[in-house]
């Protein structure tokens, strides 16, 4: 038997909603809404660079303290990001939950 958890309020799907009467997206501000028709890209980030990042990623019990941890992992996050959601890499997705 499977048990069902049900997502945190801040999580899931984001909403489409009637703001001044008009439909709104509610992740709009995620996604580079003038590049929706442009085609996804047939590659993502580099593999080589996605591997290195990966073994860079911060391990909690390597740092005697936590907020050096936490200071870490926080720039690596910031990296994680450039990498992976690059507007080059993203174009023609839409962002539809956390």
């Amino acid at each position: 038997m499977s048990a069902r958890v049900a997502p945190a309020p801040a999580y899931g799907v984001f909403p489409v909603r009637r703001v001044q009467g008009r439909w709104r997206w509610g992740a709009a501000e995620l996604t580079d809404l003038s590049r929706l028709a442009e085609p996804f890209p047939e590659q993502g980030p580099d593999p080589k660079l996605l591997e290195e990042l990966v073994a860079q990623c911060p391990e909690e019990e390597d740092f005697g303290e936590a907020e050096k941890f936490d200071d870490a992992i926080e720039a690596w996050d910031e990296r994680w990001d450039a990498l992976m959601f690059k507007p080059d890499h993203t174009v023609g997705a839409i962002v539809v939950s956390h």
